[in-house]
């Protein structure tokens, strides 16, 4: 920095600066050799050599005279903030006006984020190998969010998911990243997590859903439960019967024990229901009832 001796000069200079939305800012401005008046300008517009800055209910110019500073102030920052501002030193009797320039930046982290609209540690429940969409949505931040995914706390590779970016007005951006499944019966139970990075979060957030896989009862199964069933034999001997003529696909595995029952699942239909219905049937229903 080259200095004229005896001429007021810039001992520190603003610099371009980021703020989190609803934390304060500070802009510095320290001035070697003053001989004029300090003030700072918005977007070209002067905002007064009052320290309290009248008009600006959140801005002020904090005084430090021992270091001949003059910093700026901006309180619970928000988006229309951001502009260029301007440290202005007015001349003085031997001494030509300076002026110095900052942007100030304004970080907004999502406000909402989550997988299917789903609360973090809810359920979905999907017959096997059907096509199942699972959606994560990093809402109204700025900059955009960047999501990854996670299976078992294991990262997907980014080419499994498909993104996008939404603009949201004239600052805000809303991320939403995809990934499609056809799970199988021996994932059922598998968690996916989907993480979320932005430079206003001082960690990321996650949020987390449980896929469970429904199984098909086959046909002959079918009779042999049904049958067992009118001949009155007890639930539990049902299981273990069909546990040992079909094999463990027949039942419920651990992972779909470990399910927790949502409010939504409470009323379960009843076996001989169940048996009636041609369509898929979870093994976890009639599990459930042979448990009762």
């Amino acid at each position: 920095m080259k200095v004229i001796l005896g001429q007021q000069y810039f001992r520190v200079k603003p610099h371009d600066t980021s703020v989190i939305a609803g934390r304060t800012a500070e802009l510095h401005c320290h001035v070697g050799n003053r001989a004029g008046l300090v003030q700072w300008s918005k977007d070209g517009f002067i905002m007064g050599y009052e320290p309290d800055l009248p008009g600006y209910d959140r801005y002020e110019m904090r005084v430090d005279h021992t270091k001949s500073a003059y910093n700026l102030l901006v309180h619970d920052a928000r988006l229309d903030d951001e502009a260029e501002y301007q440290c202005q030193v007015g001349p003085g009797k031997n001494d030509k006006p300076i002026r110095s320039v900052a942007r100030l930046t304004v970080l907004v982290p999502p406000k909402y984020l989550s997988i299917n609209d789903l609360p973090n540690g809810g359920e979905i429940e999907v017959r096997e190998a059907e096509k199942v969409v699972l959606q994560c949505q990093a809402l109204s931040s700025k900059p955009a969010t960047i999501l990854k995914w996670y299976r078992k706390n294991i990262e997907l590779m980014p080419e499994a998911s498909r993104t996008t970016v939404r603009r949201e007005g004239e600052k805000l951006y809303s991320t939403l990243s995809s990934i499609t499944l056809y799970p199988k019966g021996d994932t059922s139970g598998s968690t996916y997590t989907c993480e979320a990075l932005h430079p206003a979060l001082e960690k990321p957030l996650k949020t987390t859903v449980c896929v469970g896989v429904l199984y098909r009862i086959k046909e002959k199964q079918r009779r042999v439960i049904k049958l067992l069933w009118s001949e009155g034999v007890k639930r539990m001997e049902i299981h273990q019967r069909i546990l040992s003529q079909y094999g463990k696909s027949s039942v419920p595995s651990l992972q779909l024990r470990s399910l927790s029952l949502r409010s939504d699942f409470r009323l379960f239909r009843q076996l001989k229901e169940a048996l009636r219905d041609s369509r898929f049937d979870s093994v976890r229903d009639v599990w459930d009832t042979m448990q009762k």
